[in-house]
């Protein structure tokens, strides 16, 4: 057919048929429509059919009514569209015609314009496709007609037919991709020296799902997607054909986008807008390492936090995992065994949270310096928690246990022993709102543990004096501290443990035995009776004729020490006589009890047990030691008159010839001489170093016996720990417990450099409440600790008083001496290496 368009003129008589008869024979089967021709509409052209012309038709058919195709393509890309880009585009594209059945050749090649505008005329009927070539950086837009690569789908055109609707448009192309990584630290960043990951599988998805594209990372662990049509896509990564035990990091740490992970989990990105043009290199996929953690929730039988042989594991326990800011993220419980693990923990800082049950609670903390078997539960983030635990990539921790203990009730009566027969009956009532303490032996020292006070029994209706502690395996001792004023405890283990009276004394006043409970035992026969407080007087005077008896004009002795004593050796009670002479020892219990007077330097005792009158001569006659009388039984209630002392003035035993000191290499030697030694107790050494004013004991020497003729006495002092000038001197004591003091000797140990002497002042003397210890400080003290020992020397209280970095000046310090039994006492008051000794007098309420 020949191409052409019919344009008919009035000259050539227009679009009829101007014989004025329809004999033209349409070829195409298709009846005329009136007289004129059937006309066809493709876009903007009109064609007519082709006809065959008969022997009447006029010229003008033959001449003007050109004969055209039957079949008509036509149509625009991206009609309309205004933009440069795109225009260059399409006018740099074709698009190839072919018929169905021979898809190699093709029928035409038709150059498309920057307007877009396409074509092919002259068609016959018949099934065709058609392929669109645009530039490689541009792509084909979503349409109904023309797939991703430029084909058409078949079509068949009849005669007459006019195909005007296959149109499209088309877009720049866009890039995404960069980078899979071991996460070698598992932080979450792309660091300097962690290494790409190949074999990864990347599939680009499209926004319904469908997989459009797929790669696989280099040995770089470099991927990339190109000539991607605008539209939202996401990404997935398919580690499987990597062989190392990795997974997906977590994603979108910190801020950069370059650095950072995009994929969750899942190995999916979140989906992606991608407009025409954009290249995107910053899709990124961590992988990482990851840890296992666990391990061990146990019974700490002995309740000492550590794991030891014998303690068995607990099962079913709760186990929670959490992040650092408190998201629960893992959930599991401990086999038979008392294991547990949480397995694929990524790098970075937890804690773990156990769900303890009754009877359990947890024991202590941190305990040995092996962390394998230890308890980690310190209630960091609530009860039940561990602190923070730092997990590194592949790094296994299965050292984070849970000691746990049953708690261990001790109690649990105290009671008024009306028939003071130290036993607990039936209708003896209890005594309510008395303090109790509970101290416990931790870290090599009593600490006080809990508090509770005496109070109604649970459930029962006139049960008093209950009281009840629940407590973790150990060693503990109770003290029972406020009592009913006038009543003191009964005596200790006269009968059943559970009816009788626990008091001791054996850490002080008002304290039991120490006694030690495991997991799972339970302690409730503890018990303190009570009743009324006995009492000991009366008067020390001054037996001016020495005939062991009191008389009219015979003044009273003020300022002499008295103390009760048991038969344990234990002091019991004090007083100190008044202006009068008197004294009056109370809150004693059932029990004997002799007296010692502690007499001031220069007096003697008068002759004891003169006459027949108790009231008016002397108790003291030694049968318990120099200056103490016989044992008085004291009953609950009762006071025992008339245990007095009759002194008087006497010279001293001794009279000394010589003492002298020398340093011997490793020890100094020093020596004294006396004539008459008669009456004598002992001889104390006391030494002071680099001052006079500071002398404490440092040995003791026992004389040969009484003589009147001269004696020697030697000692060797090794403990030498400094430089300086040591100072010795010589207190003898006489059978009555006077004593005098030798001159002093001084042995010279190299320089001293500073001669500088700490004081100390204590006051008030004698005590009851409240201690002032006043220092004046010569030079820099780096630390001052105070440490409080009792008359046999053994320490009651360490680090009574601390301070450090004090400077020269005048330090004052408050002691609390309330919860101190009668007694003497010693201050030891170290100043850095030196120490001072200061004696005290404390007396009860």
């Amino acid at each position: 057919p020949l191409p052409g368009v019919f344009d008919p003129t009035f000259q050539d008589g227009g679009p009829l048929d101007l014989d004025g008869l329809v004999d033209n024979i349409v070829t195409m089967g298709q009846p005329a429509d009136g007289d004129s021709l059937i006309r066809v509409n493709c876009n903007l052209n009109n064609y007519f059919y082709s006809v065959n012309l008969q022997p009447m038709d006029p010229p003008l058919i033959n001449m003007n009514n050109l004969p055209v195709s039957c079949v008509t393509i036509q149509q625009y890309i991206c009609a309309g569209n205004s933009d440069p880009v795109i225009a260059a585009a399409l006018d740099a594209s074709t698009v190839e015609l072919y018929n169905c059945f021979d898809l190699s050749t093709p029928i035409g090649i038709y150059d498309i314009g920057p307007d877009g505008f396409y074509g092919f005329d002259g068609l016959i009927e018949g099934c065709y496709r058609m392929k669109f070539n645009i530039p490689s950086t541009f792509g084909i837009l979503d349409n109904p007609y023309v797939d991703r690569d430029g084909w058409t789908e078949e079509f068949t055109l009849q005669w007459a037919e006019c195909l005007d609707f296959i149109t499209f448009c088309i877009a720049e192309s866009a890039t995404i991709g960069d980078f899979v990584w071991n996460d070698l630290n598992g932080n979450g960043l792309q660091d300097s020296g962690e290494p790409g990951v190949e074999n990864v599988i990347v599939e680009l998805i499209d926004n319904n799902g469908d997989v459009i594209n797929t790669t696989t990372t280099d040995n770089a662990g470099i991927y990339q997607f190109m000539d991607i049509l605008p539209g939202n896509y996401q990404l997935r990564f398919d580690i499987s054909l990597i062989t190392d035990p990795l997974t997906f990091t977590l994603p979108d740490i910190g801020g950069d986008d370059n650095l950072d992970s995009d994929v969750t989990t899942s190995g999916f990105t979140e989906f992606i807008s991608l407009e025409a043009g954009d290249s995107f290199s910053n899709w990124d996929a961590g992988l990482v390492r990851l840890t296992n953690i666990g391990d061990y929730v146990w019974e700490d039988l002995n309740g000492n936090g550590i794991q030891e042989s014998g303690e068995p594991g607990i099962a079913d326990v709760g186990v929670e995992l959490y992040s650092s800011n408190g998201s629960l993220l893992k959930i599991t419980n401990t086999d038979q065994s008392g294991n547990y693990e949480f397995n694929d923990v990524y790098p970075g800082n937890y804690y773990v949270k156990f769900r303890i049950q009754d009877p359990y609670q947890p024991t202590f903390s941190h305990s040995n310096s092996d962390d394998s078997k230890d308890s980690d539960i310190d209630n960091s983030f609530g009860i039940g928690t561990t602190d923070l635990i730092e997990v590194n990539v592949g790094s296994d921790d299965f050292d984070i246990d849970a000691g746990l203990v049953r708690c261990i009730p001790v109690g649990e009566q105290v009671w008024f022993d009306y028939n003071e027969n130290d036993l607990w009956d039936e209708d003896e009532n209890g005594i309510n709102q008395m303090k109790v303490e509970l101290y416990r032996f931790q870290s090599g020292s009593w600490i006080l543990w809990d508090i509770t006070f005496t109070a109604l029994k649970p459930g029962t209706g006139s049960d008093d004096g209950y009281y009840k502690f629940c407590v973790m395996p150990g060693r503990y001792y109770i003290r029972f501290v406020n009592p009913p004023t006038t009543l003191v405890s009964a005596r200790a283990n006269r009968g059943p443990e559970n009816i009788d009276s626990d008091i001791t004394g054996r850490f002080g006043q008002g304290t039991t035995d120490d006694f030690t409970v495991s997991s799972g035992e339970e302690k409730c026969d503890i018990g303190a009776g009570y009743y009324k407080m006995g009492t000991i007087g009366d008067y020390v005077w001054n037996d001016s004729n020495d005939n062991g008896l009191r008389e009219p004009g015979e003044n009273g002795v003020s300022g002499v020490i008295v103390e009760a004593i048991n038969d344990e050796g234990d002091v019991m009670g004090m007083a100190v006589t008044d202006n009068s002479g008197n004294y009056f020892i109370d809150y004693l219990g059932q029990a004997d009890y002799y007296i010692k007077f502690n007499l001031p330097p220069g007096f003697t005792l008068s002759t004891p047990l003169v006459g027949n009158d108790p009231s008016i001569d002397s108790d003291v006659d030694g049968s318990n030691g120099p200056l103490t009388t016989r044992y008085f039984n004291v009953m609950p209630g009762q006071h025992v008159p008339n245990v007095d002392a009759g002194v008087l003035y006497s010279p001293l035993p001794v009279e000394w010839l010589d003492f002298w000191g020398e340093n011997r290499d490793n020890h100094n030697y020093i020596e004294w001489s006396l004539v008459y030694e008669f009456n004598l107790s002992h001889y104390e050494i006391e030494r002071s170093v680099n001052n006079i004013e500071n002398f404490v004991k440092i040995g003791e020497v026992d004389p040969d016996g009484s003589s009147p003729t001269e004696v020697s006495y030697n000692y060797e002092d090794f403990d030498l720990y400094q430089d300086g000038v040591y100072y010795y001197r010589i207190k003898q004591y006489d059978l009555n417990g006077d004593y005098d003091y030798s001159k002093i000797v001084a042995i010279n140990l190299g320089e001293v450099e500073d001669t500088g002497r700490h004081k100390a002042h204590v006051y008030p003397i004698p005590v009851v409440n409240e201690l002032t210890v006043e220092l004046e400080i010569m030079r820099d003290v780096d630390e001052i600790s105070v440490h409080l020992y009792d008359g046999l020397g053994r320490m009651v209280r360490k680090n009574l008083l601390v301070d450090i970095n004090i400077e020269p000046g005048v330090k004052q310090y408050k002691l609390d001496m309330t919860d101190l039994t009668q007694g003497v006492y010693s201050l030891s008051i170290h100043l850095d290496k030196h120490k001072l000794v200061e004696k005290i007098i404390v007396l009860g309420k």
